[in-house]
């Protein structure tokens, strides 16, 4: 199956979503939408200022500024989303 949109989701978006959402941007070779998002985000807080040195260290910036929840808006055809734990996936299924 070919996916058009990629969705990495930790538990509030603040780190481990949003790095691997500007991996993946730095490798993916065909139009594919690559974002991230968390499961438990009651309010958007700043991602980790701890993310943003390691991602420079490879040459990577980090694509938002802001936590975002995952919605079910998020989710459309050919939508392939990767959770960092078996826990975010119970919460999104």
């Amino acid at each position: 199956m070919k996916y058009d949109r990629v969705i990495f989701v930790c538990q509030d978006n603040t780190s481990r979503s949003i790095m691997a959402e500007a991996i993946m941007n730095s490798i993916k070779k065909e139009e594919l939408e690559v974002i991230s998002r968390g499961v438990v985000v009651l309010f958007s807080e700043p991602i980790n200022p701890k993310i943003v040195p390691i991602l420079k260290n490879y040459g990577l910036e980090p694509t938002k500024e802001s936590s975002e929840e995952l919605e079910a808006v998020d989710i459309v055809p050919c939508t392939l989303v990767l959770a960092m734990t078996k826990r975010e996936k119970q919460i999104i299924e």
